[in-house]
Order: C-alpha cells, then structure tokens, then sequence
C-alpha cells in the first residue's frame, strides 16, 4: 500500500512537474510571439515612415524640377517676343528711312522720347525767360522751332552730305 501512495505520490509531483514545465514553455512561447510581433510592428512602422520621407523628398523635387522648367520656357517665350519685336522694329525703321517722311519722323520720335524722359520725376515747374530759348542755348527748352531747324539741317544733309573732315 505504500508504494501505491509513494507511486501515486511520484506521478503526482512527476504530472505537476510536466505542468510547471508545459506552462512555462507556453509563456516562453507568448513572450516570444510577443516580441516578434513588436519588433515587425516596428520595422512596419520605420518602413512606412522612410517610404512617407521618400515619397515627400520625391514630390519636393518634381515640384523644383517643375518650377525651373516653367522659369526656362518663360524666359524662352520672353526671349523669342524680344527678337520678334526686335525684327519688327527693325524692319519698320527700314522702310520709314526709306522715305523723307519716314526720316521726319523718326526725327519726332526722337524728340518726343527726349521731352517724356526729361519730364520724368517733375514735381515742379520753373518759368523760363522766352529769351532762353533761342538757338544755340544749350539749356533752351525742346521747341517746334528747334525741331524745324533739325528737320531742315537734316533735309540739307541728305541732298548736301558734309564730306568728312
């Protein structure tokens, strides 16, 4: 009878051994099925993070890359405008020296550009004496008389050149 109580006894602590041990192994195991989903959770999370930089350092450069291409064909288109006007002035200047109007006007033109620049900025206005307007004054004012004597003076050129000294 006592060794039926003492193998009794034996499977006893040999089954809460075999116990201690499977719930010990299965806490092992959860502990490391826990860690592993951790550390994916992790990578997962750092991996979304650096394709979220990328992706932003990506768009940030297309947006440059986009914004120096529109700033190269603006200046292109600026450029082409400025030639074409440039030709097309060219091209009217010819043919208005080409006839005696042509040269009278360009003459006015030129007048004009001169009085518009040198008004430029004026706040105040001066009288000046009539007398200071007489030819050969280099501080006369711009005048209808002055341009009739250029006009001549340039009428007489053309029919008359000056030989050079």
């Amino acid at each position: 009878l006592q060794q039926l109580a003492a193998e009794a006894e034996a499977r006893r602590v040999q089954i809460k051994a075999d116990s201690e041990k499977a719930q010990a192994e299965a806490l092992a195991e959860a502990q490391r099925v826990r860690s592993d989903m951790e550390a994916d959770t992790r990578r997962t999370q750092a991996q979304a993070e650096a394709d979220a930089v990328r992706t932003k350092a990506q768009a940030e450069a297309d947006a440059v890359k986009i914004q120096a291409e529109a700033v190269v064909s603006r200046a292109k288109a600026e450029a082409e405008a400025i030639t074409m006007k440039a030709q097309a002035e060219g091209e009217r200047a010819k043919l208005l020296a080409a006839t005696p109007l042509g040269e009278k006007l360009s003459l006015l033109e030129i007048y004009g550009d001169m009085v518009k620049q040198s008004n430029e900025g004026v706040q105040k206005v001066v009288y000046v004496d009539p007398t200071t307007t007489q030819a050969g004054n280099p501080f006369s004012l711009l005048t209808l008389q002055t341009l009739q004597k250029d006009l001549t003076q340039l009428g007489g050129t053309a029919q008359h050149p000056v030989p050079p000294a």
